[in-house]
């Protein structure tokens, strides 16, 4: 079950954490060319909201010069590793960071 009470105490943990998490991305700085892919489900309407998230993935993935910016169309924040389509997705592009990390080629092109 999604929802359980086990999710909710994640989200839980997750938001009390998020202040740590935020002061170590500030400090992590540039990550040259690490590879690093952003996959983003923009769950946003259109407007505002959607336009904010949208330059803050996008910022993310600028921090690396080997990087891949992707929307994955259809997905939202938690389909993206619960629904079968989407998590296929995302094991892909994790296969490809893992496979730049090894060979030090450059993140291969989204489909």
């Amino acid at each position: 079950e999604i929802f359980s009470d086990q999710y909710w105490d994640t989200q839980w943990a997750d938001a009390l954490a998020m202040p740590v998490s935020l002061d170590q991305a500030r400090a992590a700085g540039d990550l040259g060319d690490l590879p690093l892919a952003v996959l983003a489900a923009l769950t946003y309407p259109e407007g505002t909201g959607r336009d904010t998230e949208r330059a803050l993935q996008m910022e993310l993935a600028a921090l690396s010069t080997n990087n891949r910016y992707e929307e994955v169309d259809g997905a939202g924040h938690i389909t993206l590793v619960t629904e079968p389509p989407y998590a296929q997705v995302v094991s892909d592009r994790i296969l490809r960071v893992v496979e730049s990390a090894r060979t030090g080629e450059p993140l291969p092109a989204s489909p």
